[in-house]
Protein backbone atom coordinates (compact mmCIF):
# COMPACT_ATOMS: atom_id res chain seq x y z
CA UNK A 1 0.00 0.00 0.00
CA UNK A 2 1.32 3.43 -0.96
CA UNK A 3 1.58 5.74 2.04
CA UNK A 4 -0.47 8.92 1.76
CA UNK A 5 1.42 11.81 3.29
CA UNK A 6 -0.49 14.48 5.17
CA UNK A 7 1.48 17.24 3.45
CA UNK A 8 1.69 17.37 -0.36
CA UNK A 9 4.28 19.35 -2.28
CA UNK A 10 2.85 22.63 -3.56
CA UNK A 11 5.34 22.81 -6.39
CA UNK A 12 4.61 20.49 -9.29
CA UNK A 13 8.22 20.51 -10.44
CA UNK A 14 10.93 18.18 -9.07
CA UNK A 15 12.54 19.45 -5.88
CA UNK A 16 15.85 20.31 -7.56
CA UNK A 17 14.14 22.31 -10.30
CA UNK A 18 11.99 24.13 -7.76
CA UNK A 19 15.03 25.04 -5.68
CA UNK A 20 16.81 26.40 -8.75
CA UNK A 21 13.76 28.47 -9.75
CA UNK A 22 13.52 29.95 -6.24
CA UNK A 23 17.22 30.85 -6.31
CA UNK A 24 16.80 32.65 -9.65
CA UNK A 25 13.77 34.58 -8.39
CA UNK A 26 15.71 35.65 -5.30
CA UNK A 27 18.53 36.97 -7.49
CA UNK A 28 16.05 38.91 -9.64
CA UNK A 29 14.39 40.31 -6.52
CA UNK A 30 17.71 41.58 -5.16
CA UNK A 31 18.18 43.52 -8.41
CA UNK A 32 14.62 44.86 -8.45
CA UNK A 33 14.18 45.36 -4.71
CA UNK A 34 13.52 49.12 -5.05
CA UNK A 35 10.37 48.41 -7.09
CA UNK A 36 9.13 46.01 -4.43
CA UNK A 37 9.78 48.29 -1.45
CA UNK A 38 7.96 51.10 -3.27
CA UNK A 39 5.02 48.71 -3.68
CA UNK A 40 4.94 47.51 -0.07
CA UNK A 41 7.01 48.13 3.08
CA UNK A 42 7.01 44.38 3.79
CA UNK A 43 9.78 44.03 1.21
CA UNK A 44 12.16 46.26 3.16
CA UNK A 45 14.97 44.72 5.24
CA UNK A 46 15.16 42.11 6.60
CA UNK A 47 12.78 40.59 3.99
CA UNK A 48 15.56 39.58 1.57
CA UNK A 49 17.64 38.00 4.33
CA UNK A 50 14.67 36.06 5.65
CA UNK A 51 13.65 34.88 2.18
CA UNK A 52 17.18 33.69 1.45
CA UNK A 53 17.21 31.76 4.74
CA UNK A 54 13.94 30.02 3.87
CA UNK A 55 15.16 29.12 0.38
CA UNK A 56 18.46 27.80 1.75
CA UNK A 57 16.61 25.71 4.32
CA UNK A 58 14.60 24.08 1.52
CA UNK A 59 17.77 23.41 -0.45
CA UNK A 60 19.54 21.81 2.51
CA UNK A 61 16.85 19.31 3.48
CA UNK A 62 17.94 15.70 3.19
CA UNK A 63 16.28 14.07 0.16
CA UNK A 64 14.26 10.92 0.68
CA UNK A 65 16.76 8.97 -1.42
CA UNK A 66 19.28 9.52 1.39
CA UNK A 67 16.87 8.03 3.91
CA UNK A 68 16.32 5.06 1.59
CA UNK A 69 20.07 4.55 1.33
CA UNK A 70 20.42 4.72 5.12
CA UNK A 71 17.69 2.11 5.62
CA UNK A 72 19.22 -0.11 2.94
CA UNK A 73 22.59 0.10 4.68
CA UNK A 74 21.06 -0.75 8.05
CA UNK A 75 19.22 -3.69 6.51
CA UNK A 76 22.47 -4.98 5.02
CA UNK A 77 24.13 -4.62 8.43
CA UNK A 78 21.26 -6.50 10.05
CA UNK A 79 21.56 -9.32 7.52
CA UNK A 80 25.30 -9.53 8.24
CA UNK A 81 24.54 -9.91 11.95
CA UNK A 82 21.98 -12.59 11.11
CA UNK A 83 24.65 -14.48 9.15
CA UNK A 84 26.89 -14.33 12.21
CA UNK A 85 24.10 -15.72 14.37
CA UNK A 86 23.43 -18.56 11.95
CA UNK A 87 27.09 -19.54 11.98
CA UNK A 88 27.22 -19.59 15.78
CA UNK A 89 24.06 -21.66 15.98
CA UNK A 90 25.34 -24.19 13.46
CA UNK A 91 28.50 -24.61 15.51
CA UNK A 92 26.47 -24.94 18.68
CA UNK A 93 24.08 -27.56 17.29
CA UNK A 94 27.01 -29.67 16.09
CA UNK A 95 28.27 -29.75 19.67
CA UNK A 96 24.77 -30.54 20.98
CA UNK A 97 24.71 -33.66 18.80
CA UNK A 98 28.16 -34.59 20.09
CA UNK A 99 27.30 -33.94 23.74
CA UNK A 100 23.87 -35.59 23.60
CA UNK A 101 24.03 -38.19 20.81
CA UNK A 102 20.73 -39.73 19.71
CA UNK A 103 18.82 -37.54 22.19
CA UNK A 104 16.05 -35.80 20.21
CA UNK A 105 14.57 -34.29 23.36
CA UNK A 106 17.83 -32.48 24.14
CA UNK A 107 18.12 -31.29 20.54
CA UNK A 108 14.64 -29.85 20.78
CA UNK A 109 15.38 -28.27 24.14
CA UNK A 110 18.50 -26.65 22.66
CA UNK A 111 16.35 -25.12 19.91
CA UNK A 112 17.45 -27.19 16.93
CA UNK A 113 13.87 -27.81 15.77
CA UNK A 114 13.23 -24.06 15.69
CA UNK A 115 16.19 -23.20 13.50
CA UNK A 116 14.55 -23.35 10.06
CA UNK A 117 11.71 -21.12 11.20
CA UNK A 118 14.09 -18.63 12.80
CA UNK A 119 16.93 -18.34 10.31
CA UNK A 120 15.09 -15.70 8.21
CA UNK A 121 13.14 -14.06 11.03
CA UNK A 122 14.86 -11.42 13.16
CA UNK A 123 12.76 -11.74 16.30
CA UNK A 124 12.70 -15.54 16.21
CA UNK A 125 16.47 -15.59 15.66
CA UNK A 126 16.99 -13.44 18.75
CA UNK A 127 14.78 -15.78 20.79
CA UNK A 128 16.55 -18.88 19.46
CA UNK A 129 19.99 -17.49 20.31
CA UNK A 130 18.78 -16.78 23.84
CA UNK A 131 17.41 -20.36 24.10
CA UNK A 132 20.70 -21.80 22.85
CA UNK A 133 22.79 -19.72 25.25
CA UNK A 134 20.58 -20.72 28.19
CA UNK A 135 20.90 -24.40 27.23
CA UNK A 136 24.68 -24.06 26.93
CA UNK A 137 24.90 -22.43 30.37
CA UNK A 138 22.68 -25.09 31.95
CA UNK A 139 24.92 -27.83 30.55
CA UNK A 140 28.23 -25.99 30.70
CA UNK A 141 30.23 -28.87 32.21
CA UNK A 142 29.14 -31.35 29.55
CA UNK A 143 29.85 -28.91 26.75
CA UNK A 144 33.25 -27.96 28.14
CA UNK A 145 34.19 -31.63 28.29
CA UNK A 146 33.56 -31.85 24.54
CA UNK A 147 35.51 -28.69 23.77
CA UNK A 148 32.68 -26.16 23.56
CA UNK A 149 34.07 -23.50 25.88
CA UNK A 150 32.36 -20.75 27.84
CA UNK A 151 33.87 -18.21 25.44
CA UNK A 152 32.34 -20.05 22.49
CA UNK A 153 28.96 -20.06 24.21
CA UNK A 154 29.31 -16.33 24.90
CA UNK A 155 29.31 -15.72 21.13
CA UNK A 156 25.68 -16.86 21.08
CA UNK A 157 24.76 -13.98 23.37
CA UNK A 158 26.96 -11.56 21.45
CA UNK A 159 25.22 -12.54 18.22
CA UNK A 160 21.83 -12.09 19.86
CA UNK A 161 22.76 -8.62 21.10
CA UNK A 162 24.23 -7.62 17.73
CA UNK A 163 21.05 -8.60 15.90
CA UNK A 164 18.89 -6.76 18.44
CA UNK A 165 20.97 -3.58 18.14
CA UNK A 166 20.90 -3.73 14.32
CA UNK A 167 17.16 -4.43 14.31
CA UNK A 168 16.51 -1.48 16.63
CA UNK A 169 18.52 0.80 14.35
CA UNK A 170 16.61 -0.36 11.27
CA UNK A 171 13.23 0.04 12.98
CA UNK A 172 14.16 3.52 14.20
CA UNK A 173 15.17 4.65 10.70
CA UNK A 174 12.00 3.20 9.16
CA UNK A 175 9.78 4.97 11.71
CA UNK A 176 11.63 8.27 11.30
CA UNK A 177 11.40 8.29 7.50
CA UNK A 178 7.71 9.38 7.27
CA UNK A 179 8.34 12.08 9.90
CA UNK A 180 11.36 13.38 8.00
CA UNK A 181 9.34 13.32 4.79
CA UNK A 182 6.61 15.48 6.30
CA UNK A 183 9.22 17.90 7.69
CA UNK A 184 10.96 18.06 4.32
CA UNK A 185 7.70 18.79 2.52
CA UNK A 186 6.74 21.51 4.99
CA UNK A 187 10.14 23.20 4.62
CA UNK A 188 9.89 23.03 0.82
CA UNK A 189 6.33 24.37 0.87
CA UNK A 190 7.23 27.26 3.17
CA UNK A 191 9.88 28.38 0.71
CA UNK A 192 7.70 27.83 -2.34
CA UNK A 193 4.81 29.80 -0.81
CA UNK A 194 7.08 32.74 0.06
CA UNK A 195 8.55 32.92 -3.45
CA UNK A 196 5.16 32.35 -5.10
CA UNK A 197 3.64 35.26 -3.16
CA UNK A 198 6.54 37.49 -4.19
CA UNK A 199 5.95 36.52 -7.83
CA UNK A 200 2.24 37.32 -7.58
CA UNK A 201 3.06 40.81 -6.29
CA UNK A 202 5.61 41.18 -9.09
CA UNK A 203 2.84 40.62 -11.65
CA UNK A 204 1.02 43.60 -10.18
CA UNK A 205 4.15 45.75 -9.90
CA UNK A 206 5.26 45.01 -13.46
CA UNK A 207 1.85 44.62 -15.11
CA UNK A 208 2.83 47.15 -17.81
CA UNK A 209 6.41 45.90 -18.26
CA UNK A 210 6.35 42.64 -20.23
CA UNK A 211 10.04 41.85 -19.76
CA UNK A 212 9.99 42.43 -16.03
CA UNK A 213 6.66 40.60 -15.71
CA UNK A 214 8.10 37.51 -17.39
CA UNK A 215 10.98 37.29 -14.91
CA UNK A 216 8.53 36.38 -12.15
CA UNK A 217 6.41 33.76 -13.86
CA UNK A 218 5.64 30.67 -11.83
CA UNK A 219 7.25 27.52 -13.25
CA UNK A 220 4.93 25.37 -15.29
CA UNK A 221 1.51 26.96 -15.14
CA UNK A 222 2.43 30.59 -15.91
CA UNK A 223 4.53 29.50 -18.85
CA UNK A 224 1.57 27.80 -20.55
CA UNK A 225 2.55 24.28 -19.57
CA UNK A 226 -0.18 21.95 -18.31
CA UNK A 227 0.08 21.71 -14.54
CA UNK A 228 -0.72 18.17 -13.33
CA UNK A 229 -1.59 17.32 -9.77
CA UNK A 230 -3.54 15.18 -7.33
CA UNK A 231 -6.02 16.03 -4.61
CA UNK A 232 -6.90 13.85 -1.65
CA UNK A 233 -10.37 12.59 -0.84
CA UNK A 234 -12.67 15.21 0.72
CA UNK A 235 -10.03 17.92 0.24
CA UNK A 236 -9.75 21.46 -1.08
CA UNK A 237 -6.36 22.62 -2.34
CA UNK A 238 -5.01 25.81 -3.86
CA UNK A 239 -3.09 25.33 -7.10
CA UNK A 240 -2.48 28.93 -8.10
CA UNK A 241 -2.41 32.38 -6.52
CA UNK A 242 -2.55 35.15 -9.10
CA UNK A 243 -4.76 37.78 -10.69
CA UNK A 244 -6.75 36.80 -13.79
CA UNK A 245 -7.92 39.06 -16.58
CA UNK A 246 -11.60 38.66 -17.48
CA UNK A 247 -10.76 37.28 -20.93
CA UNK A 248 -8.12 34.82 -19.68
CA UNK A 249 -8.91 31.22 -20.65
CA UNK A 250 -7.95 28.04 -18.84
CA UNK A 251 -8.07 24.40 -19.84
CA UNK A 252 -9.25 22.22 -16.95
CA UNK A 253 -8.76 18.47 -17.27
CA UNK A 254 -10.04 15.82 -14.87
CA UNK A 255 -7.79 12.81 -15.40
CA UNK A 256 -8.99 10.91 -12.35
CA UNK A 257 -11.95 8.71 -11.39
CA UNK A 258 -14.05 11.26 -9.46
CA UNK A 259 -15.71 14.60 -10.29
CA UNK A 260 -13.79 17.76 -9.34
CA UNK A 261 -14.84 21.36 -8.71
CA UNK A 262 -12.81 24.41 -9.73
CA UNK A 263 -13.22 28.04 -8.73
CA UNK A 264 -11.70 31.31 -7.60
CA UNK A 265 -11.66 31.86 -3.86
CA UNK A 266 -10.80 34.70 -1.48
CA UNK A 267 -8.38 32.34 0.28
CA UNK A 268 -6.50 29.10 -0.32
CA UNK A 269 -8.64 26.85 1.89
CA UNK A 270 -12.29 27.57 1.10
CA UNK A 271 -14.14 24.90 -0.92
CA UNK A 272 -15.31 25.89 -4.41
CA UNK A 273 -18.04 24.65 -6.77
CA UNK A 274 -18.11 27.23 -9.57
CA UNK A 275 -17.15 24.82 -12.36
CA UNK A 276 -17.56 21.05 -12.23
CA UNK A 277 -15.41 18.86 -14.46
CA UNK A 278 -16.62 15.29 -14.57
CA UNK A 279 -14.24 12.35 -14.26
CA UNK A 280 -12.32 11.85 -17.50
CA UNK A 281 -13.52 15.11 -19.05
CA UNK A 282 -11.98 18.50 -19.82
CA UNK A 283 -13.34 22.03 -20.11
CA UNK A 284 -12.04 25.27 -21.57
CA UNK A 285 -13.36 28.13 -19.45
CA UNK A 286 -13.01 31.88 -19.05
CA UNK A 287 -11.64 33.15 -15.76
CA UNK A 288 -15.00 34.82 -15.12
CA UNK A 289 -16.69 31.41 -15.16
CA UNK A 290 -14.51 30.40 -12.22
CA UNK A 291 -15.98 33.12 -10.01
CA UNK A 292 -15.14 36.64 -8.93
CA UNK A 293 -11.90 37.65 -10.67
CA UNK A 294 -11.28 39.89 -7.68
CA UNK A 295 -10.42 36.63 -5.93
CA UNK A 296 -6.88 35.48 -6.68
CA UNK A 297 -6.84 31.89 -5.38
CA UNK A 298 -7.67 29.15 -7.89
CA UNK A 299 -8.85 26.26 -5.74
CA UNK A 300 -9.96 22.69 -6.47
CA UNK A 301 -12.43 20.74 -4.33
CA UNK A 302 -12.85 16.98 -4.27
CA UNK A 303 -16.15 16.11 -2.59
CA UNK A 304 -15.57 12.35 -2.77
CA UNK A 305 -14.91 11.09 0.75
CA UNK A 306 -12.97 8.03 -0.39
CA UNK A 307 -11.30 8.56 -3.76
CA UNK A 308 -8.45 10.93 -4.58
CA UNK A 309 -8.66 13.07 -7.69
CA UNK A 310 -6.23 13.80 -10.51
CA UNK A 311 -6.18 16.87 -12.71
CA UNK A 312 -4.22 19.20 -14.93
CA UNK A 313 -4.69 22.95 -15.47
CA UNK A 314 -3.28 25.03 -18.30
CA UNK A 315 -3.52 28.78 -18.76
CA UNK A 316 -4.15 29.40 -22.46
Amino acid sequence: MVRRYLIEFLSHLPIEATNEWMRIVLEEFLVDVAHFTAFSPKYAAPYATNLEAIINAAKLVVPDSTNVDIISGLTAELEAKMDGGRIELQKFFNFVVDVFPHDSAKLNQAGKNDYLGARQNYEKMITLLYTAKTFADDNAAAFTAKGYTVLMAAKLETSKDNIQIALNAQNKAQKERPVLTEERRKTANDAYTAVRDLCEDAKIIFVHDYAMFNKYLLPGIDSGTALPGTIGAAKTINILHRAFAADKKLLLKNTGPTDLYFGLSPDEVSPVNNVIVLAGEEKEVLATELGDIGYHYLNITNKDALVKGEFSVKIL
